[in-house]
């Protein structure tokens, strides 16, 4: 009925992203089931488009490139059906009693499959409930005049709202039903409790503001006890074929213990059941066992970054995104993403120092009363690759916004490059290799300068608030840096964050001496907890250290859940539903409170 209902809102033309990713992820239409893996990637697909409202053009078109992007000539059959939306477009204007709408309504939804033939129990009595709902609708032409469009759809939902349909539903694999209920309805299993002569047949009333008399002469039901019996014995041939297997059982008080089934039951087989045994399992004899260890990794000897920041953080975590390679539907958000921004603002800056080059350039270009119009340039044209990348994130009035807030952003920065050392700008996104414990991971190192011929700097953008603090401990939290720093480690006199924040800008790093970057003390000047008790040469093998630990646990299949941080790793983690850490710890609950368990 759920599914009814989000249907016929299509018809309106106009379309919230979360409608639309509902529909495509319900089976309850054409290719629902067939579809669905492919529709689970046309709702990602969608997400990622940064739109949270769109009409039928766009929405067809976005499909069309998703199809581009895969290489792909098959249309879907939900795309098949959103096409015949075209032919409704001008029913949303009309004005019809209310039983042709319901005959519309019918008709629109059949064109989209809906309900689909295979349906169980639940499904069923909630598709018969919304044909019900149309049919009611139907009735009411004698007090309803004509009505537009969007008046007979809210009447319609008021009508399944009355009847308690349309309200988010929770699909449960054993449903509890009352006799009324089961009628007409195939199951799985059955299982039919509690019967006795004071439930079955049922005691029916008959209707007392209804002369009693005209009630027994058309045999209503519940006027007589023949009647009575006469629906309880359909009832239960009804039951004794809805479903392949069927239990019919009745219990006893334990006192005044009832020998025999009630009369009309007797042609039934019952077993007397004394010992409860049989369906509650002995909690006594549970045996708990946890399996934190994986098969030995075999994969790809060549791994990012990523795999060691989330081994870091817990061995579940990167044994789960490395090799069981989970995807979360993304949250779409309006406009640009801040991963987006912050690769928009990568990219500016590289183009820019390919451009500039040395410190002694950059003072140059700073007295120069064309270097903001330069930025507008490469701010024009790398906005111009992502926009053909992501065709619908960026409106005129948001792409202006972001042109101006990329332009300050980099105007501000340089005058905190420009109080450095004399240094020349050697590479810039700069790929490379360095192999951990038998792992080949995969560096894209943001910029390398060489200052004064010492040594090399390696500069890492941040559109956020970054800490060095963050690169020690056997489990660092951010080990991106370290790995960069045993990639580059020959003549490495400095490793920083280049903290590009408004109000916070700003390097935060190591550096080996005090006149490399303004406001750096040199390492080995730094507090005893701050250096962990190393020195500037003491760093590498430290770090080579930790990452050869981390690098070996991965390897071996380690998948233990251990986050670091406790709930604040698991609330940025989003893969409890595959680690069960909270069932997990419910478990050893348990378990200290019983010992047997």
């Amino acid at each position: 009925a759920q599914m009814a209902m989000s249907l016929l809102e299509l018809i309106q033309g106009n379309f919230t992203l979360d409608h639309i990713s509902s529909i495509l992820r319900n089976p309850y239409c054409y290719g629902g089931k067939a579809e669905q893996n492919e529709r689970m990637k046309m709702d990602a697909w969608l997400r990622r488009q940064g739109l949270l409202e769109f009409n039928l053009s766009t929405l067809l078109d976005i499909f069309k490139a998703y199809h581009r992007k895969n290489n792909s000539n098959d249309t879907t059959l939900f795309e098949v059906s959103l096409m015949t939306l075209k032919t409704s477009a001008g029913i949303t204007k009309s004005y019809y009693s209310p039983s042709i709408w319901a005959k519309h309504f019918l008709s629109y939804l059949e064109k989209f499959g809906w309900p689909d033939i295979n349906l169980n129990s639940y499904e069923q009595r909630h598709a018969h409930a919304m044909r019900s709902c149309l049919t009611e609708f139907a009735s009411i032409d004698f007090v309803q005049n004509e009505m537009d469009f969007k008046s007979a759809l809210g009447g319609l939902r008021r009508l399944m709202l009355s009847k308690r349909l349309g309200i988010s539903q929770i699909f449960a694999p054993i449903q509890i039903l009352d006799l009324e209920e089961i009628f007409a309805l195939n199951y799985d299993h059955v299982w039919v409790a509690q019967l006795s002569d004071s439930v079955f047949p049922e005691n029916t009333i008959a209707n007392p503001m209804i002369p009693y008399a005209w009630q027994r002469k058309r045999k209503i039901n519940g006027t007589t006890p023949k009647i009575r019996l006469h629906e309880a014995e359909q009832r239960l041939q009804h039951l004794k074929c809805s479903a392949k297997e069927v239990i019919f059982s009745f219990a006893t008080d334990g006192i005044n213990a009832q020998e025999n089934p009630p009369a009309m039951l007797r042609e039934l087989s019952f077993e007397p059941v004394s010992d409860k045994s049989d369906f509650i399992p002995d909690v006594d004899s549970i045996e708990w066992i946890e399996e934190h260890q994986g098969s030995v990794y075999q994969g790809s000897s060549e791994v990012s970054t990523s795999v060691f920041k989330h081994q870091s953080e817990c061995p579940f975590k990167a044994f789960a995104k490395a090799r069981l390679l989970p995807e979360r539907l993304e949250r779409s958000e309006y406009g640009l993403t801040a991963l987006e921004r912050g690769q928009i603002l990568h990219n500016t800056l590289e183009y820019l120092w390919l451009r500039i080059g040395t410190l002694d350039t950059l003072h140059i270009a700073l007295q120069s009363e064309h270097l903001e119009m330069q930025i507008w340039e490469i701010v024009d044209k790398v906005i111009a690759v992502h926009e053909k990348k992501l065709p619908y994130k960026l409106s005129q009035r948001l792409k202006a916004i972001e042109q101006n807030r990329l332009v300050r952003l980099t105007l501000a920065w340089l005058q905190v490059e420009k109080e450095r050392a004399p240094f020349e700008m050697q590479r810039s996104e700069h790929s490379t290799e360095v192999d951990i414990n038998g792992l080949k991971v995969q560096c894209r190192i943001d910029r390398i300068d060489e200052v004064n011929d010492v040594g090399f700097v390696i500069i890492d953008y941040k559109s956020g608030v970054s800490n060095s603090s963050a690169w020690f401990g056997e489990r660092p939290d951010q080990p991106q840096m370290p790995i960069y720093a045993l990639a580059e480690q020959n003549r490495l006199v400095a490793i920083l964050y280049a903290n590009i924040k408004t109000g916070a800008l700003g390097f935060n790093g190591l550096s080996e001496a005090s006149d490399i970057i303004p406001g750096l003390k040199a390492f080995n000047e730094l507090g005893e907890h701050q250096r962990r008790g190393l020195s500037w040469s003491d760093l590498i093998p430290y770090w080579r250290s930790n990452l050869d630990k981390l690098s070996e646990e991965f390897q071996q299949g380690l998948a233990i859940p251990d986050p670091k941080k406790g709930k604040q790793t698991c609330r940025l983690c989003k893969l409890e539903s595959l680690c069960r850490i909270n069932a997990s710890n419910n478990v050893k609950q348990q378990a200290e409170m019983s010992p047997n368990v």
